[in-house]
């Protein structure tokens, strides 16, 4: 059993608030590869500053000093730019292999608003998902075309889910889809 997982996300930091986004790691393991990625960095007035593929990325221990032996990495990679504001366009293909469960699709938005979400997830026509969402009300659009079953989860505008000082984790009260 194996899966890929695309990811596109584009992030304008308009100040240094939003520096951690210019700080791009992806895990990777025995069951976890990263085929593709791109990072592409604007500067305010939209022209391509630099841009990043996989070569670009140190691969370091995931788990330094906490475990014997791991085979577990993570990719790493600092992209940010001198001046505000600036957009990071980050793009990666991750294949895994062996697994149980979809991972879980946090909305991340305890720091800014998300102007567009969108979450596809594509299944063999005979196949079901279940699926849940949690902490924002949204069904998925499900259309079958042919050998395929796609669900779509979309949404726009979504405002920021301030954190209470000393609140729970974020997996508590971030929007998602599970």
């Amino acid at each position: 059993s194996s899966y890929k997982f695309k990811v596109h996300q584009v992030v304008t930091v308009l100040n240094s608030n939003g520096n951690y986004h210019s700080s791009i790691r992806l895990g990777i393991d025995k069951f976890n590869n990263v085929e593709k990625v791109q990072v592409k960095v604007f500067d305010a007035s939209g022209k391509l500053y630099k841009s990043y593929v996989k070569k670009d990325f140190e691969t370091e221990a995931a788990y330094e000093g906490i475990s014997l032996f791991t085979d577990d990495k993570v990719l790493k990679l600092q992209s940010g730019i001198s001046g505000y504001p600036y957009t990071i366009e980050v793009e990666y293909i991750q294949s895994t292999t062996g697994y149980i469960e979809l991972p879980n699709w946090y909305i991340s938005n305890h720091d800014a608003s998300v102007e567009s979400f969108r979450f596809h997830v594509s299944v063999p026509a005979h196949l079901d998902i279940r699926h849940r969402t949690l902490n924002f009300d949204i069904q998925p659009k499900v259309d079958s075309a042919g050998i395929e079953k796609t669900y779509v989860w979309e949404a726009r505008n979504i405002p920021v889910k301030k954190r209470e000082s000393h609140g729970f984790e974020p997996a508590q009260y971030l929007p998602q889809v599970e």
